[in-house]
């Protein structure tokens, strides 16, 4: 997935905003205990992955392949365009 240098940090900040508001995030996979999701050691080894991520664009892109689901990665270049148009930044 490609992005532009200044919209690095709104695809960290989008990353940091779904580990904090969606327990599923990165690709479902929370385990379910009585029916209700809880964090598995999947989503553990993502976010420690991700905090040890260098905030380069390119670190950035392979941690967006290894872990994201296409789902996601669809949902994140959404969020860039949408963010794109607000800023008046041409969609790549």
């Amino acid at each position: 997935m490609k992005f532009s240098k200044t919209q690095k940090a709104f695809v960290i900040e989008w990353i940091e905003k779904q580990f904090a508001s969606d327990q599923l995030f990165p690709c479902d996979c929370a385990a379910q205990v009585d029916g209700e999701p809880h964090i598995c050691t999947a989503h553990m080894k993502a976010y420690k992955a991700w905090s040890r991520t260098p905030h380069k664009r390119s670190h950035i892109r392979d941690w967006i392949d290894d872990w994201m689901n296409p789902a996601e990665q669809q949902a994140l270049e959404g969020a860039l365009k949408k963010q794109a148009l607000r800023c008046g930044e041409q969609i790549e």
